[in-house]
């Protein structure tokens, strides 16, 4: 009988604090590993992205699928375009907005992924 493979992230150098995940088939319980996905890479794209992770506070957003207490992965060297999710700058004050090309706008950073823990049944 074939065994499947170690289902559990591994890491991605000895003593890394880095993860890959293995991709898992969609068929429910039954699922082999199927390859495995660098969360990192996957998340943040090429090596020399200037991205970071900031948060959610509204639910202003929550017809996007973004909800108050997600992540959201930003690029700041990306150029936006019409429709992109950004991150807005003026004042020193930043905040989530739908890029409009025909609005004066200043664009901080472009919205790439969003992360967000679900909730787990502890008891």
């Amino acid at each position: 009988m074939k065994q499947s493979p170690d289902p559990r992230p591994q890491p991605v150098a000895k003593n890394s604090h880095l993860y890959k995940i293995p991709i898992l088939g969609d068929y429910g319980v039954h699922a082999f590993a199927k390859g495995a996905i660098d969360v990192n890479s996957f998340l943040i794209g090429s090596a020399g992205a200037t991205s970071f992770v900031v948060g959610v506070t509204t639910n202003k957003f929550i017809t996007d699928g973004i909800l108050q207490g997600d992540q959201l992965v930003v690029d700041t060297d990306l150029v936006a375009t019409n429709g992109n999710l950004i991150i807005a700058a003026a004042d020193n004050q930043y905040q989530l907005a739908r890029f409009n090309d025909a609005e004066n706008v200043n664009v901080w950073a472009v919205v790439t992924a969003v992360i967000r823990k679900l909730p787990t049944n502890t008891a």
